[in-house]
């Protein structure tokens, strides 16, 4: 998972603890990480319990992204860990569209 931009970048969207160097809180529970920090922490048991990496981004030229929520283009939901971390991929989209 993952996008075609800076292929060498490591992207960590993970549940609590959220205490890492590069850490971005996203809500109360979840929260991007960049630094190698957390992969350490991963690797020794010391990390986050739930989590997800991707390797690269997909990026938009200037406006392209508003245009393309204009445009519903993507689905719109707040972030929510149940569906981030204990929904099965395939089922997602189906969450999202049912409130869970």
């Amino acid at each position: 998972m993952g996008g075609p931009v800076n292929p060498d970048a490591v992207f960590v969207l993970h549940g609590k603890p959220l205490k890492w160097d590069s850490t971005v809180k996203v809500t109360e529970e979840v929260a991007l990480t960049t630094s190698g920090d957390i992969l350490e922490s991963i690797a020794s048991g010391d990390g986050p319990l739930n989590y997800l990496i991707a390797l690269g981004y997909s990026g938009w030229n200037p406006k392209q992204l508003d245009e393309e929520l204009v445009e519903n283009v993507w689905i719109q939901s707040p972030a929510d860990y149940d569906i981030i971390f204990n929904t099965p991929a395939r089922d997602q989209v189906g969450a999202l569209s049912k409130g869970k």
